[in-house]
């Protein structure tokens, strides 16, 4: 990898697992970021890495973050991450992103609300790759303003084991459907190929999960989700009687009710693969590192959590969950 003196520095955290994607990412970026730092649970994996990148290495978060400010922090993992050392990152200016959701629980969030909200804070807390900041989605219309109400939503998100977790998956699929539809009031789902149990954390799950839940208004939102798969996929597709807009990573399909296509557009170059899409997103920050674009809100987040926490308590229980309950019980 080539390093560039001016380019907008970066310190890493990774576990094993994920230090090859860490790796790629790096390569895809180039002279456009310089590595400064190399942190996570000692391993081999790790020694490697920053004896590649001629970095410095700390099995201790903070100690990294004080010894090596930066414009950039990457967490391949959120392993021995506390909520508390995300507030140290931002208020030390750096744009922290996250190849794992931040945020496993409602207590993870607690440092951005009360009287922390709107501070600004969560602006620099950034998840990659969000669907939502893939070319095909910012290139089609917005599926409310062309579909009206939707009626279906599907999300499908696929993998393979050590590029992010099936939790990220799930995550990132809710806070997608919930751009398309407002909050369910019943979710049910199943996970399998896991151990046979629920794990009560959401970051353990593995396996292949799916959901169906169902919306006040009758509408639909299914959801399917592998960190097992063969063959890396990311897709939405939304239908109503003014027609249906399909969505993948590099791509979109708007057709009408008559099933004639109104519009599309697929990107020139690009790939599929984790990694690229992470750099993809990483690279259109370069310019922003002090103001970046906000990916969404704490209510949306709160929102994203609460369908992720009833589907997994619907996995375990066997019964429809419903997240607006969860969401009341966590604002209590």
């Amino acid at each position: 990898m080539v390093d560039s003196a001016f380019a907008p520095e970066v310190i890493i955290w990774t576990d094993p697992h994920r230090a090859a994607m860490v790796s790629r990412i790096l390569d895809l970026l180039g002279a456009g970021v310089r590595a400064i730092g190399v942190g996570g649970p000692r391993s081999a994996e790790l020694d490697d890495l920053a004896r590649r990148l001629d970095c410095p290495q700390d099995d201790d978060f903070r100690k990294l973050l004080i010894d090596r400010p930066s414009a950039f922090v990457l967490l391949a993992t959120m392993s021995r991450i506390a909520p508390d050392d995300l507030i140290a990152a931002i208020e030390q200016r750096s744009i922290v992103l996250c190849l794992d959701p931040p945020a496993a629980d409602f207590d993870d969030l607690s440092p951005f609300r009360g009287k922390h909200a709107g501070t600004g804070r969560q602006q620099r807390l950034i998840y990659l790759p969000a669907f939502m900041d893939c070319h095909g989605w910012l290139s089609a219309a917005d599926p409310v303003e062309v579909l009206g109400d939707p009626q279906m939503v599907s999300y499908a998100s696929m993998g393979r084991r050590g590029e992010c977790s099936l939790f990220a998956r799930l995550y990132d699929g809710w806070r997608t459907i919930l751009a398309c539809l407002d909050m369910p009031v019943a979710v049910s789902a199943s996970l399998s190929g896991g151990n046979g149990d629920v794990p009560d954390d959401a970051r353990a799950i593995t396996g292949y999960i799916g959901a169906h839940a169902r919306l006040p208004n009758g509408a639909t939102a299914l959801l399917q989700a592998s960190d097992a798969a063969s063959r890396v996929t990311r897709w939405v597709n939304a239908l109503s009687a003014q027609g249906q807009l399909y969505v993948d990573d590099l791509s979109y399909e708007l057709f009408g009710p008559d099933g004639r296509m109104i519009d599309q557009a697929q990107a020139a170059t690009g790939s599929r693969d984790l990694a690229d899409l992470a750099a993809a997103v990483w690279t259109r920050l370069l310019d922003r590192t002090e103001n970046p674009p906000a990916q969404g809100s704490l209510d949306r987040d709160m929102q994203t959590l609460a369908c992720c926490r009833a589907t997994l308590l619907s996995a375990r229980t066997g019964e429809p969950e419903n997240p607006r309950r969860l969401l009341e019980l966590a604002a209590t």
